[in-house]
């Protein structure tokens, strides 16, 4: 099972959409949530100013979920109050595998 996420597409009758992370992710998406990672660890108050948040949000939309949706749209689809939250579970779930997908190992194979 891939992890997903679940986006609001109508504020108003409260229609949601769900989207599921690819079944692999390119390695250097770990580099780049890496940088993030640290930039995060350094925000004063937990709350990230505007380049931080932007860089979070095309992170997730980009890299978690292959541009299934803008970030722009993650933004959006978000509750305003579970913002920050949900994307630093979103970027720590890029950083662990917590299921594998059937006959694949979390270790790389040698030759």
């Amino acid at each position: 099972m891939t992890k997903k996420i679940e986006l609001i597409i109508d504020h108003e009758t409260g229609e949601t959409k769900t989207y599921h992370q690819p079944a692999t992710i390119k390695g250097s998406a770990a580099r780049v949530g890496l940088k993030i990672a640290r930039k995060m660890e350094e925000v004063e108050g937990g709350i990230p100013d505007d380049e931080l948040l932007d860089e979070m949000l095309q992170y997730v939309a980009e890299y978690a979920y292959s541009n299934q949706f803008s970030a722009s749209e993650l933004e959006d689809g978000l509750d305003a109050r579970d913002l920050f939250t949900e994307l630093s579970t979103q970027i720590g779930s890029m950083m662990s595998r917590t299921t594998d997908a059937p006959g694949k190992s979390t270790k790389a194979k040698k030759d």
